[in-house]
């Protein structure tokens, strides 16, 4: 498990949700690492899932990054090849890649508005009028960076102590996916969820509301409410 590593950014939707008195957080806690060796037993790499986003570093930050992500896998390869090594040339690779990460954040602080109050819980908006813009999730690091780098390093230790102690071995198992197209248009949709009370039909994909409002992560430019 990675325990405080990530914070639900809608905590108001999740309770909502009639199965979650089955889960005891209101994110997924597990992670899951692959340790892969060849058959004489040399470490090659490693494959890690877990459900957080790679959204420390928020939309004012204008350096090119891995992020939280792409940390845990640098610190992960250090310690796995030779001293000196070149972040990305050594001969073990360490993946740290998303599971069901849905709308998990990594700013465990959780969001507030410029002046330090809480967002409003249902709408994440700040001030009057309310607007989404000044509604912005921190932590758990002094900034952004600092924060990047604690979630970053708290994945590498998790799926580190998941790699030395992997015991299940997959042999033969080769590599199999699963995938469905799905066309969303013209999807007959009852009255109960139509903004006019009348049966009607999805249409031609456009940019939505939650899409132009961001997230807690980095706000959108206009005022989309939640």
């Amino acid at each position: 498990q990675c325990d405080n590593c990530n914070a639900n950014r809608s905590p108001s939707a999740y309770l909502l949700d009639p199965d979650r008195d089955q889960y005891a957080n209101n994110t997924d806690h597990e992670m899951t690492v692959l340790r892969i060796e060849s058959t004489s037993g040399t470490e090659l790499g490693m494959l890690s899932f877990f459900a957080v986003h790679g959204t420390s570093l928020n939309n004012t930050n204008e350096l090119v990054s891995g992020d939280n992500k792409g940390y845990a896998s640098y610190l992960f390869e250090k310690l796995k090849n030779p001293p000196g090594t070149l972040p990305g040339t050594g001969a073990f690779v360490a993946a740290f890649g998303q599971s069901n990460l849905g709308d998990v954040s990594p700013n465990t602080k959780g969001a507030s508005c410029p002046d330090g109050t809480p967002c409003d819980f249902y709408n994440s908006t700040c001030g009057n009028p309310p607007r989404n813009q000044g509604c912005i999730a921190t932590g758990p690091g002094v900034d952004q960076y600092d924060s990047m780098r604690i979630i970053g390093q708290m994945q590498q230790e998790a799926a580190m102590d998941l790699y030395n102690t992997a015991t299940d071995v997959l042999t033969n198992e080769g590599v199999d996916y699963r995938y469905q197209y799905f066309d969303m248009q013209q999807i007959n949709v009852s009255a109960e969820y139509t903004s006019t009370g009348q049966p009607g039909q999805t249409c031609v994909a456009a940019i939505g509301y939650s899409f132009a409002a961001g997230t807690t992560d980095g706000p959108g430019a206009f005022d989309f409410h939640q």
